[in-house]
C-alpha cells in the first residue's frame, strides 16, 4: 500500500476526513492507550482558539498539531488497509472526539489493538453511554471524559469578522473553523520504507517499528524541523519533475524514476555535507558565534536566516511547505530555486572560512554578537573582496573600541539593509566614513585612549581578543588561525599580568591556592587536582600534595624557611601572607625577582591578557614568573592559549630585557606601544 499523503507534507484535517475510501488509523500493542486528561484536551481547544482569535484573519496561516508519524502496510480481518501510528495518536483520538462532537459522525476510524471494542466505543460518543461501558477500561474512561469537557468548552461560539473579497463583511464562529478543518494540520510522516522486512516491499517488520516507535518516543532523536523539510523538498522532487515533463505518460517511466532517484540522491548529499561541515567546530564557532544549545541540527541556522532575509513571520517549515508546493518558480522547479537558496548562503560561509582574514573578522564580530544578517547585509553592499574585508576591519575596530556607539553602529546597518536599490551606495559610503572616524585608526591619540580601558571597562576583553586575531591576521607568510572552538569550549576571561592582590589576600581559600602555586613553582612538585573534582577529592589531594612537600629537599635554609612557611599557609590559610620571618624579601629573592626593579602596577590594558577561566581562577594572584611557568605548563597540557597571553608572558614585546622575572613598567609600556601599532595597521 503506498502512502495515503505525501511524507513531509502538512495535511489538514479536512484531507483526512475527506479522504475516500475512509482512513482507518490502527495503534498497536506497544503504545499505552487514550491518555489525555482534562489538561490535555483543554490546552489544545484552548490552543487552536488563541490561533483562530488571533491568527485566522491571515490566509496563509494555519494550527499545526505537530507530528502523525504512520506506517502503511497491515490489514484488519476485514482485509481493510490500516495506517498504523507510531507517534501522535494521544491528539489524532481528541481531534477524532472533537469532531464526532461537533459532527456527529465518525470522520475516520481508529484501532487500539488491545481494545477490541474501541472504535465502537469512540463511535458510540455523543450517545447514551452507561457509566458500565465507559468504566470497562481506562482508555475508555479517558475518552468519555475528554468528550464532555470538549462539549462543555465555553468557547464554540466565539467569533470573528471576515472581510470578503467582495468587501462584504462574514462572521465566523470557532465552531465552524475546527468543522472546517482546513486549517488544523498534522505534519504527515511515513516511515514505511524504514520498517519493512528485509527483502520485502509490504511486510512491516515488527522489531523495527517498535525500535523507531522507542526513539521517536523516548526523546533520542527527536524529529527536528530540519527533518520535516528535508521530507518536504524529497517528497516534491517526483511531482516536479513529473508536472514539467511535457509527456504525460512518462510518469511512471524508468527515465523518470531514475532522474527523480539522481536527484534525490544529489539533495541528500549536500544535505549531509552541509551539516557534516556545519559541525565542524572551528566553523560553526566562526559564523554562530556562542555556545548555547538552540540548533540540535545546524541547517536549521540556515533555515533561519533565509526566514529573516526574506522578511518572513511563518516557522522555516511552514514557508518551505508552502514555497515548494507551487511548482516552479519562474524557469526553475520550486525544488530547485529554493534548494539553491540554501545552498547559496552555505558556500558562501564556506568559502569566508577558506579565507583566513575573513574567518578571523567574522569570528570576532560573532563573538560580539553582531548579527549574521548585518555581515550579508555588507557583503552584498560591498564594491569588491577588498572593500568587504576593508568595511570587516573596520566594524571590527569601531565595535571593539567605541563600546557607546555600538547601537548607532547597528543601526546602521540594519537601515542600509532596507533601502531601496539605488539608495544603498550613497549610505554605505557614509556608513564607511562613520566606521573610519569610530575605528581609531587614524586617531593620534590611540595610545591615551587604549590606555583609558582597564579591567572594569565593558568592553576590555573584546579589545584583547581583537588584538590576538589581528595579530594573527597580520601574519602573512603562515595559515596558522585563531581556533573559535578551543576560544568557546575552555572559555577566557581578563587577567592582569602584574599581580595586584597577593600581599592582601584575606579569603582563606584564595591564600591556600597561593601557597599550593608558590610551592609548585619553587618544589617543582605538582598539584594535581581536576578543576571539577568536589570537595573531598580536593582535599585528599591537598593532604597528598603537602605530604609530598614534606619529604621535599630544600637546596639551603632559606628556602627551608620558605616551604616551611608556605606548608603552614595551607594548613591554616589566615592572613596576613607576610609576616615574621617570611617577608616579600626573602621570597622575591628565592623567586630571583630584583626588589630594586619596580613591578608595575595597575588595572590598565598594558597590564591584561586573556587567559583561560581555569588558569585565571587558580594562579590569578601568583606573582609573574609563577603565572609564567604555569601557563607554559598548561600548553604543554593541551590548553589553549592566546598568541598576545604567550607574547606578553615570554615578553616578546620588550624592547629592553632587563628583568625576566617581573612585568616592569617598560615592558608594559612596549606592549601599549605594540597594541597601537597593531591597530593602526589597515590590513587593505
Amino acid at each position: 500500500m503506498t502512502s495515503v499523503f505525501e511524507s513531509g507534507k502538512c495535511v489538514s484535517v479536512k484531507e483526512i476526513c475527506e479522504t475516500i475510501p475512509k482512513v482507518h488509523f490502527f495503534i498497536n500493542d506497544y503504545q499505552r492507550g487514550y491518555r489525555w486528561t482534562k489538561n490535555e484536551t483543554l490546552k489544545l481547544l484552548d490552543d487552536l482558539f488563541n490561533f483562530f482569535k488571533e491568527s485566522y484573519k491571515d490566509k496563509k496561516s494555519f494550527y499545526c498539531l505537530q507530528p502523525l508519524i504512520v506506517a502503511t502496510g497491515r490489514k484488519n480481518n476485514n482485509d481493510v488497509e490500516l495506517l498504523e501510528v507510531l507517534d501522535g495518536q494521544q491528539r489524532l483520538t481528541t481531534i477524532f472526539i472533537i469532531l464526532k462532537f461537533i459532527n456527529n459522525n465518525s470522520p475516520y476510524t481508529i484501532t487500539y489493538k488491545t481494545r477490541n471494542g474501541s472504535e465502537e466505543f469512540l463511535n458510540k460518543l455523543g450517545t447514551q453511554i452507561s457509566e458500565d461501558d465507559y468504566n470497562e477500561y481506562i482508555d475508555y474512561l479517558h475518552m468519555y471524559e475528554s468528550f464532555e469537557i470538549i462539549k462543555d468548552y465555553k468557547n464554540w461560539g466565539e467569533t470573528i469578522s471576515l472581510i470578503k473579497e467582495d468587501g462584504t463583511v462574514e462572521s465566523k464562529t470557532f465552531k465552524e473553523f475546527v468543522k472546517e478543518g482546513d486549517r488544523i494540520k498534522f505534519i504527515w510522516y511515513d516511515v514505511t520504507e524504514q520498517v519493512l522486512k528485509s527483502g520485502t516491499n509490504d511486510e512491516l517488520d515488527d522489531n523495527k517499528i517498535r525500535h523507531v516507535f522507542s526513539r521517536f518516543n523516548a526523546g533520542k532523536i527527536p524529529l527536528t524541523e530540519s527533518e520535516l523539510i528535508k521530507a518536504i523538498f524529497l517528497s516534491q522532487v517526483k511531482n516536479q519533475i513529473v508536472a514539467t515533463d511535457n509527456n504525460s505518460d512518462n510518469k511512471d517511466s524508468i527515465f523518470i524514476n531514475k532522474l527523480v532517484e539522481v536527484k534525490r540522491y544529489e539533495l541528500s548529499s549536500k544535505w549531509d555535507e552541509i551539516e557534516t561541515t556545519l559541525n565542524i567546530p572551528d566553523f560553526w564557532y566562526y559564523i554562530y558565534g556562542k555556545v548555547d544549545e538552540k540548533y540540535s541540527t545546524k541547517i536549521d541556522f540556515l533555515f533561519d536566516i533565509i526566514i529573516k532575509q526574506n522578511k518572513e513571520k511563518r516557522t522555516p517549515f511552514e514557508y518551505y511547505d508552502d514555497k515548494l508546493s507551487k511548482g516552479k518558480v519562474g524557469e526553475k522547479i520550486a525544488v530547485d530555486y529554493y534548494w539553491e537558496e540554501i545552498t547559496k548562503i552555505f558556500d558562501m560561509f564556506r568559502n569566508w572560512y577558506s579565507d583566513r582574514t575573513l574567518y578571523h573578522l567574522i569570528g570576532f564580530l560573532r563573538y560580539c554578537d553582531i548579527d549574521i544578517y548585518n555581515i550579508l547585509t555588507l557583503f552584498d553592499n560591498a564594491q569588491s573582496h577588498n572593500d568587504f574585508v576593508r568595511m570587516l576591519v573596520l566594524l571590527s575596530k569601531a565595535y571593539a573600541i567605541c563600546f557607546d556607539k555600538r547601537n548607532e553602529i547597528n543601526k546602521k546597518i540594519s537601515a542600509l539593509g532596507r533601502l531601496k536599490e539605488e539608495e544603498k551606495k550613497t549610505k554605505y559610503s557614509e556608513l564607511k566614513k562613520t566606521l573610519e572616524n569610530y575605528s581609531g585608526e587614524d586617531d593620534s591619540q590611540l595610545k591615551e585612549h587604549l590606555s583609558e580601558i582597564e579591567y572594569q571597562s565593558p568592553n576590555i576583553k573584546e579589545v584583547l581578543l581583537l588584538m590576538n586575531i589581528l595579530t594573527v591576521v597580520n601574519l602573512k607568510k603562515t595559515d596558522m588561525r585563531l581556533s573559535f572552538a578551543n576560544f568557546y569550549s575552555q572559555s577566557y576571561d581578563k587577567e592582569h599580568v602584574s599581580s595586584q592582590t597577593p600581599k592582601d589576600l584575606t579569603d582563606k581559600n584564595e591564600i591556600k591556592n597561593w601557597a599550593i602555586h608558590m610551592l609548585e613553582y619553587i618544589t617543582g612538585t605538582e598539584y594535581i587536582v581536576s578543576e571539577k573534582a568536589k570537595k573531598p577529592d580536593k582535599n585528599n589531594a591537598v593532604i597528598e600534595f603537602v605530604n609530598s612537600i614534606k619529604v621535599y629537599q630544600p637546596s639551603d635554609s632559606n628556602e627551608t624557611v620558605i616551604v616551611n612557611y608556605l606548608v603552614s599557609k595551607i594548613e591554616k590559610p589566615e592572613p596576613p601572607i607576610f609576616t615574621g620571618n617570611f617577608t616579600e624579601e626573602v621570597l622575591f629573592k628565592q623567586l630571583g625577582i630584583n626588589t630594586k626593579s619596580k613591578p608595575f602596577s595597575g588595572d590598565g590594558i598594558q597590564n591584561m591578557v586573556l587567559l583561560d577561566t581555569n588558569t585565571n581562577r587558580g594562579y590569578g594572584n601568583a606573582f609573574f614568573p609563577v603565572k609564567k611557568d604555569w601557563i607554559y605548563k598548561q600548553e604543554l597540557k593541551g590548553i589553549y592559549v592566546l598568541p598576545c597571553t604567550k607574547n606578553v608572558f615570554n615578553k616578546a614585546y620588550s624592547k629592553k630585557m632587563d628583568d625576566l622575572m617581573e612585568w616592569t613598567q617598560n615592558d608594559a609600556d612596549n606592549y601599549l606601544e605594540v597594541m597601537v601599532e597593531i591597530w593602526q595597521n589597515k590590513l587593505v
